[in-house]
């Protein structure tokens, strides 16, 4: 398993990021930070997974790498390294995500959610790993193209789980602490 980190910001200096940078170096993580060009302070819903995908469709073309993690840019940091994190995943997961209380955009989807000992249950955009081959796939077949992101996920994750793929969300918080 090769694991890249990618974010995604608008500003470059955000004192977030900087922070976000400084813990990944730190933890000897490999990482990519996406610039998107927008109005500074700016942020475009509906705008990241598209260019998500579009550089992990580069990454997989080079065959380095098989696995990503992406996480927001401005109010996120890396606890532990690489292989701390890799022994806390679920085996042959392909998709972990962070869990949050709220089940936002649409609270209207909170009933087709499995149930969870847990209040965090729900998606939360801010931080997921996936095998790359996974969600290039899963964004192939339902591109997310002017959608909220958060709530692309959300409907993505729901398929995923209706087509019994071994995907989870971190609701105990053992990687993710959103």
């Amino acid at each position: 398993m090769k694991v890249k980190v990618v974010t995604l910001t608008t500003e470059l200096q955000n004192k977030g990021l900087l922070k976000l940078k400084y813990s990944l170096d730190h933890y000897g993580w490999d990482y990519h930070i996406i610039h998107q060009d927008a109005q500074s302070g700016g942020h475009i819903f509906g705008t990241q997974m598209p260019l998500v995908y579009e550089y992990l469709k580069e990454l997989k073309s080079n065959g380095e790498y098989t696995h990503v993690i992406y996480t927001d840019a401005w109010d996120t940091f890396a606890l532990s390294n690489e292989e701390e994190f890799i022994s806390k995943l679920p085996l042959d997961i392909l998709f972990l995500g962070s869990a949050e209380k709220a089940c936002f955009p649409h609270p209207e989807l909170a009933i087709q959610f499995p149930n969870s000992k847990n209040e965090w249950k729900y998606p939360n955009g801010g931080g997921w790993f996936s095998n790359i081959k996974y969600f290039i796939s899963m964004y192939d077949n339902c591109p997310a193209k002017g959608v909220n992101d958060q709530l692309w996920l959300h409907e993505r994750f729901l398929h995923g789980i209706k087509n019994g793929d071994n995907i989870k969300l971190d609701t105990e918080c053992k990687i993710f602490q959103t």
